[in-house]
Protein backbone atom coordinates (compact mmCIF):
# COMPACT_ATOMS: atom_id res chain seq x y z
CA UNK A 1 0.00 0.00 0.00
CA UNK A 2 2.96 2.25 0.67
CA UNK A 3 3.86 2.29 -3.86
CA UNK A 4 3.14 5.15 -5.50
CA UNK A 5 1.27 4.70 -8.84
CA UNK A 6 -0.34 7.42 -11.32
CA UNK A 7 -2.89 8.26 -9.01
CA UNK A 8 -0.10 9.83 -6.69
CA UNK A 9 0.81 13.54 -6.97
CA UNK A 10 3.97 14.84 -5.24
CA UNK A 11 7.69 15.56 -5.16
CA UNK A 12 8.38 12.17 -6.16
CA UNK A 13 6.56 12.87 -8.89
CA UNK A 14 9.55 15.55 -10.33
CA UNK A 15 11.69 12.70 -11.32
CA UNK A 16 8.96 11.63 -14.09
CA UNK A 17 8.95 13.09 -17.47
CA UNK A 18 11.74 15.36 -19.49
CA UNK A 19 14.80 15.67 -17.91
CA UNK A 20 14.76 18.76 -15.35
CA UNK A 21 15.89 22.50 -16.47
CA UNK A 22 18.97 23.83 -14.29
CA UNK A 23 17.78 27.63 -13.08
CA UNK A 24 18.80 29.94 -10.53
CA UNK A 25 15.95 32.30 -9.05
CA UNK A 26 17.02 35.59 -7.25
CA UNK A 27 15.00 35.68 -4.17
CA UNK A 28 16.41 39.13 -2.44
CA UNK A 29 18.37 42.16 -3.59
CA UNK A 30 18.95 45.48 -3.44
CA UNK A 31 16.91 45.49 -0.25
CA UNK A 32 14.03 44.13 -1.97
CA UNK A 33 12.38 40.44 -2.36
CA UNK A 34 12.68 39.52 -6.22
CA UNK A 35 11.39 36.76 -8.31
CA UNK A 36 13.47 36.88 -11.24
CA UNK A 37 14.34 33.16 -12.80
CA UNK A 38 17.69 32.63 -15.16
CA UNK A 39 17.79 29.59 -17.19
CA UNK A 40 21.34 28.06 -16.92
CA UNK A 41 23.03 27.53 -20.18
CA UNK A 42 26.65 25.30 -20.79
CA UNK A 43 29.41 27.05 -20.00
CA UNK A 44 30.54 29.94 -17.83
CA UNK A 45 27.78 32.32 -16.00
CA UNK A 46 28.89 35.34 -13.90
CA UNK A 47 26.83 36.84 -11.28
CA UNK A 48 27.54 39.83 -9.73
CA UNK A 49 26.96 43.92 -9.63
CA UNK A 50 28.26 44.15 -13.22
CA UNK A 51 27.77 40.80 -14.83
CA UNK A 52 26.45 40.89 -18.14
CA UNK A 53 22.49 41.18 -18.00
CA UNK A 54 21.79 38.38 -20.86
CA UNK A 55 24.62 35.89 -20.41
CA UNK A 56 25.07 36.41 -16.58
CA UNK A 57 22.66 36.73 -13.70
CA UNK A 58 23.09 40.95 -12.81
CA UNK A 59 22.17 42.08 -9.54
CA UNK A 60 23.00 45.87 -9.88
CA UNK A 61 21.23 47.09 -6.88
CA UNK A 62 23.37 45.45 -4.35
CA UNK A 63 26.26 47.61 -3.05
CA UNK A 64 27.79 44.81 -1.03
CA UNK A 65 28.56 42.99 -4.36
CA UNK A 66 31.59 42.59 -6.35
CA UNK A 67 31.57 43.39 -10.01
CA UNK A 68 31.78 40.03 -10.85
CA UNK A 69 31.29 38.14 -7.06
CA UNK A 70 30.93 34.54 -8.72
CA UNK A 71 30.67 32.00 -11.11
CA UNK A 72 28.51 29.16 -12.38
CA UNK A 73 30.04 26.47 -14.37
CA UNK A 74 27.26 24.65 -16.55
CA UNK A 75 28.29 21.13 -18.01
CA UNK A 76 28.64 16.92 -17.33
CA UNK A 77 25.64 17.07 -15.69
CA UNK A 78 26.15 19.76 -12.92
CA UNK A 79 26.44 23.16 -12.06
CA UNK A 80 29.44 24.39 -9.94
CA UNK A 81 29.46 27.52 -8.24
CA UNK A 82 33.00 29.12 -7.34
CA UNK A 83 33.52 32.33 -5.73
CA UNK A 84 35.83 35.45 -7.19
CA UNK A 85 35.18 38.15 -4.45
CA UNK A 86 37.17 39.02 -1.53
CA UNK A 87 33.80 39.25 0.59
CA UNK A 88 32.95 35.86 0.09
CA UNK A 89 29.96 33.45 -1.13
CA UNK A 90 28.01 31.73 0.61
CA UNK A 91 25.72 27.91 0.21
CA UNK A 92 22.72 27.24 3.06
CA UNK A 93 25.18 29.67 5.29
CA UNK A 94 28.44 28.16 4.51
CA UNK A 95 31.39 30.24 2.91
CA UNK A 96 32.21 28.28 -0.22
CA UNK A 97 35.35 28.73 -2.86
CA UNK A 98 34.13 25.97 -5.39
CA UNK A 99 31.23 23.71 -4.87
CA UNK A 100 28.92 21.37 -6.74
CA UNK A 101 25.14 22.75 -6.37
CA UNK A 102 22.33 20.74 -5.34
CA UNK A 103 18.24 21.43 -5.90
CA UNK A 104 17.12 23.33 -3.54
CA UNK A 105 20.54 25.25 -2.85
CA UNK A 106 20.21 28.78 -1.40
CA UNK A 107 23.39 31.14 -2.09
CA UNK A 108 24.14 34.65 -0.70
CA UNK A 109 26.34 37.03 -2.07
CA UNK A 110 26.85 40.41 -0.67
CA UNK A 111 23.08 41.60 0.35
CA UNK A 112 21.67 39.01 -2.14
CA UNK A 113 19.70 35.77 -1.86
CA UNK A 114 19.12 33.25 -4.62
CA UNK A 115 18.44 29.64 -5.18
CA UNK A 116 19.15 26.95 -7.40
CA UNK A 117 16.73 24.61 -8.91
CA UNK A 118 16.65 21.35 -11.27
CA UNK A 119 12.96 22.59 -13.02
CA UNK A 120 10.51 19.97 -13.79
CA UNK A 121 9.46 20.78 -17.38
CA UNK A 122 6.45 18.95 -17.06
CA UNK A 123 4.22 21.27 -15.33
CA UNK A 124 1.53 23.46 -16.46
CA UNK A 125 1.00 25.90 -13.63
CA UNK A 126 -2.38 27.09 -12.79
CA UNK A 127 -3.59 30.57 -11.67
CA UNK A 128 -4.69 29.17 -7.98
CA UNK A 129 -4.11 32.52 -5.64
CA UNK A 130 -4.76 30.41 -2.26
CA UNK A 131 -1.67 28.06 -3.16
CA UNK A 132 0.63 31.09 -3.12
CA UNK A 133 4.96 30.36 -3.93
CA UNK A 134 7.06 30.39 -6.78
CA UNK A 135 8.78 26.80 -5.88
CA UNK A 136 8.12 23.75 -8.79
CA UNK A 137 6.19 22.05 -6.00
CA UNK A 138 3.96 24.85 -5.64
CA UNK A 139 3.28 25.09 -9.12
CA UNK A 140 2.48 21.44 -9.35
CA UNK A 141 0.13 21.63 -6.65
CA UNK A 142 -1.50 24.06 -8.35
CA UNK A 143 -1.46 22.36 -11.59
CA UNK A 144 -3.16 19.29 -9.81
CA UNK A 145 -5.96 21.40 -7.93
CA UNK A 146 -6.63 21.93 -11.63
CA UNK A 147 -6.51 18.84 -12.82
CA UNK A 148 -8.09 16.49 -10.02
CA UNK A 149 -10.94 19.94 -9.07
CA UNK A 150 -13.00 18.86 -11.80
CA UNK A 151 -13.26 15.22 -11.31
CA UNK A 152 -15.49 13.28 -8.41
CA UNK A 153 -12.56 11.36 -7.09
CA UNK A 154 -11.77 11.14 -3.42
CA UNK A 155 -8.53 12.93 -2.75
CA UNK A 156 -6.30 12.19 -0.07
CA UNK A 157 -3.53 14.55 1.26
CA UNK A 158 -1.01 13.61 3.27
CA UNK A 159 1.91 15.85 4.82
CA UNK A 160 3.38 16.86 8.19
CA UNK A 161 1.21 19.44 10.18
CA UNK A 162 1.81 22.84 8.66
CA UNK A 163 2.19 22.22 4.66
CA UNK A 164 -1.03 23.59 3.85
CA UNK A 165 -3.81 21.12 3.82
CA UNK A 166 -6.61 22.85 4.11
CA UNK A 167 -5.32 25.54 1.43
CA UNK A 168 -5.33 22.19 -1.36
CA UNK A 169 -8.67 21.46 0.37
CA UNK A 170 -9.77 24.79 -0.89
CA UNK A 171 -8.05 25.20 -4.18
CA UNK A 172 -9.87 21.60 -4.92
CA UNK A 173 -13.17 22.69 -4.09
CA UNK A 174 -13.04 26.10 -6.01
CA UNK A 175 -12.02 23.90 -8.75
CA UNK A 176 -14.44 21.34 -8.58
CA UNK A 177 -17.44 23.99 -9.88
CA UNK A 178 -19.72 22.59 -7.55
CA UNK A 179 -22.34 24.85 -6.37
CA UNK A 180 -22.49 23.43 -2.72
CA UNK A 181 -20.69 24.35 -0.15
CA UNK A 182 -16.97 23.40 1.47
CA UNK A 183 -17.91 22.09 4.37
CA UNK A 184 -14.68 20.95 7.51
CA UNK A 185 -15.13 18.18 9.30
CA UNK A 186 -11.77 17.83 11.84
CA UNK A 187 -11.57 14.33 13.18
CA UNK A 188 -9.70 15.27 16.15
CA UNK A 189 -12.16 18.17 17.26
CA UNK A 190 -14.88 16.13 18.13
CA UNK A 191 -15.20 13.30 20.79
CA UNK A 192 -15.15 9.84 19.33
CA UNK A 193 -19.07 9.16 20.71
CA UNK A 194 -20.14 12.35 18.52
CA UNK A 195 -18.91 11.40 15.35
CA UNK A 196 -21.42 9.52 14.05
CA UNK A 197 -23.63 12.42 14.60
CA UNK A 198 -21.22 15.31 13.45
CA UNK A 199 -20.66 13.41 10.30
CA UNK A 200 -23.90 11.55 9.10
CA UNK A 201 -26.52 13.76 11.43
CA UNK A 202 -29.22 12.94 13.57
CA UNK A 203 -33.03 13.06 14.13
CA UNK A 204 -34.32 14.92 17.56
CA UNK A 205 -34.18 12.96 20.72
CA UNK A 206 -31.22 10.26 19.49
CA UNK A 207 -28.61 11.53 21.32
CA UNK A 208 -28.23 13.11 24.56
CA UNK A 209 -29.42 16.74 24.72
CA UNK A 210 -30.85 16.94 21.14
CA UNK A 211 -34.31 18.39 20.90
CA UNK A 212 -34.11 19.37 17.13
CA UNK A 213 -32.96 17.26 13.94
CA UNK A 214 -29.10 18.09 13.43
CA UNK A 215 -28.14 17.39 9.26
CA UNK A 216 -24.28 16.36 9.76
CA UNK A 217 -21.25 17.58 7.92
CA UNK A 218 -22.45 15.11 4.78
CA UNK A 219 -25.82 16.93 4.34
CA UNK A 220 -24.25 20.40 5.03
CA UNK A 221 -21.92 19.46 1.87
CA UNK A 222 -24.71 18.15 -0.28
CA UNK A 223 -23.39 19.94 -4.09
CA UNK A 224 -20.38 20.75 -2.32
CA UNK A 225 -17.41 19.31 -0.66
CA UNK A 226 -16.68 17.55 2.84
CA UNK A 227 -12.96 18.00 3.89
CA UNK A 228 -12.16 15.04 6.42
CA UNK A 229 -8.94 16.78 8.36
CA UNK A 230 -7.14 14.14 10.21
CA UNK A 231 -9.30 10.90 9.22
CA UNK A 232 -6.89 8.95 10.71
CA UNK A 233 -8.03 9.73 13.93
CA UNK A 234 -11.87 8.63 13.27
CA UNK A 235 -13.00 5.54 14.96
CA UNK A 236 -12.90 2.69 13.36
CA UNK A 237 -17.02 1.76 13.85
CA UNK A 238 -16.94 5.70 12.05
CA UNK A 239 -14.76 4.15 9.21
CA UNK A 240 -16.97 1.25 8.30
CA UNK A 241 -20.00 3.57 8.18
CA UNK A 242 -17.48 6.02 5.75
CA UNK A 243 -16.60 3.53 3.56
CA UNK A 244 -20.36 2.81 3.31
CA UNK A 245 -21.15 6.24 2.26
CA UNK A 246 -18.59 6.29 -0.38
CA UNK A 247 -19.88 2.77 -1.79
CA UNK A 248 -23.57 3.63 -1.71
CA UNK A 249 -23.52 7.55 -2.04
CA UNK A 250 -26.28 7.27 0.86
CA UNK A 251 -26.03 7.99 4.60
CA UNK A 252 -28.27 7.36 7.62
CA UNK A 253 -28.91 10.00 10.72
CA UNK A 254 -28.61 8.47 14.10
CA UNK A 255 -31.54 7.39 15.09
CA UNK A 256 -33.79 7.76 11.83
CA UNK A 257 -35.09 4.83 9.74
CA UNK A 258 -34.99 6.65 6.54
CA UNK A 259 -31.51 7.29 4.75
CA UNK A 260 -30.59 10.37 2.07
CA UNK A 261 -28.59 10.46 -1.15
CA UNK A 262 -25.32 11.76 -0.29
CA UNK A 263 -23.72 14.28 -3.31
CA UNK A 264 -20.76 15.66 -1.48
CA UNK A 265 -17.22 15.54 -3.20
CA UNK A 266 -14.89 14.03 -0.24
CA UNK A 267 -11.43 15.50 -0.22
CA UNK A 268 -9.26 13.55 3.51
CA UNK A 269 -6.01 14.86 5.20
CA UNK A 270 -3.70 13.17 7.59
CA UNK A 271 -0.20 14.08 9.04
CA UNK A 272 -0.08 10.38 10.17
CA UNK A 273 1.86 7.49 8.19
CA UNK A 274 -1.53 6.11 6.96
CA UNK A 275 0.13 3.07 6.45
CA UNK A 276 1.56 2.37 9.45
CA UNK A 277 -2.08 2.51 10.72
CA UNK A 278 -3.02 -0.04 8.63
CA UNK A 279 -0.75 -2.20 9.60
CA UNK A 280 -1.14 -2.08 12.89
CA UNK A 281 -5.23 -2.38 12.83
CA UNK A 282 -6.48 0.99 13.71
CA UNK A 283 -7.33 1.86 9.81
CA UNK A 284 -9.37 0.19 7.63
CA UNK A 285 -7.49 -1.17 4.24
CA UNK A 286 -10.54 -0.88 2.19
CA UNK A 287 -11.44 2.48 3.58
CA UNK A 288 -7.78 3.55 2.54
CA UNK A 289 -7.89 2.19 -0.20
CA UNK A 290 -11.32 4.51 -1.59
CA UNK A 291 -10.27 7.60 -0.05
CA UNK A 292 -6.70 7.39 -2.19
CA UNK A 293 -8.24 7.11 -5.46
CA UNK A 294 -6.05 10.07 -6.18
CA UNK A 295 -3.15 11.21 -3.30
CA UNK A 296 -1.45 14.29 -2.62
CA UNK A 297 1.93 14.79 -0.82
CA UNK A 298 2.41 18.27 0.40
CA UNK A 299 5.81 19.41 0.82
CA UNK A 300 7.28 21.17 3.58
CA UNK A 301 8.85 24.34 3.47
CA UNK A 302 12.26 22.90 3.73
CA UNK A 303 11.86 22.15 0.66
CA UNK A 304 10.15 25.15 -1.00
CA UNK A 305 12.34 27.97 0.51
CA UNK A 306 11.64 30.20 -2.54
CA UNK A 307 7.93 30.64 -1.09
CA UNK A 308 8.63 31.64 2.45
CA UNK A 309 9.61 35.45 1.42
CA UNK A 310 5.80 35.65 -0.84
CA UNK A 311 3.85 34.01 1.86
CA UNK A 312 5.53 36.41 4.29
CA UNK A 313 4.91 39.00 2.40
CA UNK A 314 1.17 37.84 1.83
CA UNK A 315 1.16 37.70 5.64
CA UNK A 316 2.82 41.32 6.44
CA UNK A 317 0.43 44.72 6.64
CA UNK A 318 -0.14 47.24 3.46
CA UNK A 319 2.50 49.71 3.49
CA UNK A 320 5.29 47.19 5.89
CA UNK A 321 8.74 48.91 5.90
CA UNK A 322 11.78 46.77 3.73
CA UNK A 323 12.56 43.67 4.92
CA UNK A 324 16.62 43.72 6.28
CA UNK A 325 19.42 41.01 4.70
CA UNK A 326 19.99 39.66 8.11
CA UNK A 327 15.81 38.97 8.51
CA UNK A 328 16.19 37.03 4.88
CA UNK A 329 19.10 34.94 5.80
CA UNK A 330 17.90 34.15 8.94
CA UNK A 331 13.76 33.27 7.32
CA UNK A 332 15.92 31.38 4.68
CA UNK A 333 17.36 29.67 7.31
CA UNK A 334 14.56 28.61 9.19
CA UNK A 335 13.53 25.05 8.98
CA UNK A 336 9.63 25.84 10.10
CA UNK A 337 8.96 23.07 11.63
CA UNK A 338 5.21 24.17 12.14
CA UNK A 339 4.93 25.32 8.57
CA UNK A 340 2.91 27.74 6.60
CA UNK A 341 0.80 28.50 10.10
CA UNK A 342 4.25 29.64 11.64
CA UNK A 343 5.51 31.73 8.84
CA UNK A 344 1.92 33.93 9.29
CA UNK A 345 2.64 34.19 13.18
CA UNK A 346 6.19 35.72 12.42
CA UNK A 347 4.57 37.91 9.31
CA UNK A 348 1.99 38.92 12.52
CA UNK A 349 4.76 39.61 15.44
CA UNK A 350 6.81 41.57 12.24
CA UNK A 351 3.85 44.04 11.63
CA UNK A 352 2.37 44.86 15.31
CA UNK A 353 6.60 44.55 16.27
CA UNK A 354 7.96 46.73 13.19
CA UNK A 355 5.21 49.28 12.98
CA UNK A 356 6.51 52.23 12.56
CA UNK A 357 10.02 51.53 11.81
CA UNK A 358 11.97 52.12 8.59
CA UNK A 359 13.48 48.80 8.65
CA UNK A 360 12.23 45.44 9.59
CA UNK A 361 15.07 43.39 11.33
CA UNK A 362 15.95 40.37 12.82
CA UNK A 363 15.83 41.18 16.64
CA UNK A 364 12.39 41.63 16.17
CA UNK A 365 11.83 37.84 15.52
CA UNK A 366 15.26 36.88 16.61
CA UNK A 367 13.68 34.57 19.17
CA UNK A 368 11.09 33.07 17.40
CA UNK A 369 13.67 31.83 14.64
CA UNK A 370 16.45 31.13 16.40
CA UNK A 371 16.13 27.48 17.17
CA UNK A 372 12.76 24.96 16.61
CA UNK A 373 11.46 23.60 19.61
CA UNK A 374 13.12 20.52 20.81
CA UNK A 375 10.42 18.19 19.86
CA UNK A 376 9.97 19.63 16.49
CA UNK A 377 11.86 17.78 13.02
CA UNK A 378 15.26 19.30 12.83
CA UNK A 379 16.60 19.39 8.86
CA UNK A 380 19.89 21.09 8.50
CA UNK A 381 19.47 24.48 8.37
CA UNK A 382 19.93 26.76 5.35
CA UNK A 383 22.21 29.25 7.31
CA UNK A 384 22.86 31.09 10.38
CA UNK A 385 25.44 28.16 11.63
CA UNK A 386 26.83 28.67 14.10
CA UNK A 387 25.66 32.45 14.66
CA UNK A 388 22.77 30.00 16.05
CA UNK A 389 25.46 28.42 18.37
CA UNK A 390 26.53 31.33 19.92
CA UNK A 391 23.08 32.93 20.64
CA UNK A 392 22.66 30.62 23.08
CA UNK A 393 25.84 31.84 24.87
CA UNK A 394 27.73 28.30 24.48
CA UNK A 395 31.34 28.66 24.42
CA UNK A 396 33.05 30.91 22.68
CA UNK A 397 33.41 30.22 18.69
CA UNK A 398 36.79 28.58 18.08
CA UNK A 399 39.10 30.82 15.59
CA UNK A 400 38.01 28.91 12.30
CA UNK A 401 33.97 29.58 13.44
CA UNK A 402 34.88 33.25 14.33
CA UNK A 403 37.02 33.48 10.92
CA UNK A 404 33.85 31.91 9.05
CA UNK A 405 31.42 34.39 11.29
CA UNK A 406 33.86 37.67 9.77
CA UNK A 407 33.73 36.36 6.33
CA UNK A 408 30.13 35.14 6.43
CA UNK A 409 29.14 38.87 7.48
CA UNK A 410 31.68 40.99 5.69
CA UNK A 411 33.62 41.27 8.05
CA UNK A 412 31.22 44.28 9.44
CA UNK A 413 32.12 43.93 13.54
CA UNK A 414 28.10 45.24 13.89
CA UNK A 415 26.39 42.43 11.84
CA UNK A 416 28.37 39.72 13.52
CA UNK A 417 26.74 41.10 16.82
CA UNK A 418 23.57 41.44 15.66
CA UNK A 419 23.85 37.59 13.78
CA UNK A 420 25.41 35.72 17.38
CA UNK A 421 22.60 38.02 19.67
CA UNK A 422 25.65 39.54 21.44
CA UNK A 423 27.50 43.18 21.72
CA UNK A 424 29.86 44.80 19.74
CA UNK A 425 32.20 44.68 23.01
CA UNK A 426 31.80 40.59 22.97
CA UNK A 427 33.00 40.25 19.76
CA UNK A 428 36.00 42.32 20.14
CA UNK A 429 37.26 40.06 23.03
CA UNK A 430 36.94 37.20 20.80
CA UNK A 431 39.09 39.10 18.27
CA UNK A 432 41.46 39.32 20.60
CA UNK A 433 41.38 36.20 21.93
CA UNK A 434 41.78 34.73 18.71
CA UNK A 435 44.36 37.60 17.58
CA UNK A 436 42.53 38.30 15.11
CA UNK A 437 41.87 41.91 15.71
CA UNK A 438 43.64 43.10 12.93
CA UNK A 439 41.67 41.49 10.21
CA UNK A 440 38.69 43.96 10.88
CA UNK A 441 38.35 48.09 10.22
CA UNK A 442 35.84 48.40 12.69
CA UNK A 443 36.69 50.31 15.54
CA UNK A 444 36.38 49.07 19.14
CA UNK A 445 33.50 50.82 20.72
CA UNK A 446 34.18 53.36 23.57
CA UNK A 447 31.24 51.90 26.19
CA UNK A 448 32.34 49.11 28.48
CA UNK A 449 29.22 47.33 28.22
CA UNK A 450 30.57 43.35 29.21
CA UNK A 451 28.20 40.26 28.48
Amino acid sequence: MGEQDDTTVGPQALLRGTPPRPVVRVLFSGGAPRQELHALHAGTIAVGRGADSVSGVRLAGDPRLSRQHARLLVGGGSVRLINDSSYGTLRNGQPIDDVALADGDVIQLGDSFLIFRLLPTDIVDANLPSIIGVSPEAARLRSTARLAGPTASPVLLLGPTGTGKDLMARALHEESRRHGRLVTLNSTAIPAAAAESELLGHVAGAVAGASTDHDGALRQAQGGTIFLDEVGELPLSMQAKLLRVLDEHRAMPVGSTVSYSVDARVVAASSFDLDARVREGRFRADLYARLAEITVHLPTLTTRREDVLPLLLSALPKGHAPLEPGLVAALLAYPWPYGVREVIKVATELGVRGAGRELLTLELVAERLRAPPPAAPTPPPVGLGSEKRAATRDPIPDKDELQALLKRHAFVIADVARATGRSRKQVYRWLDKHGLRDTVADREPDDDTSD
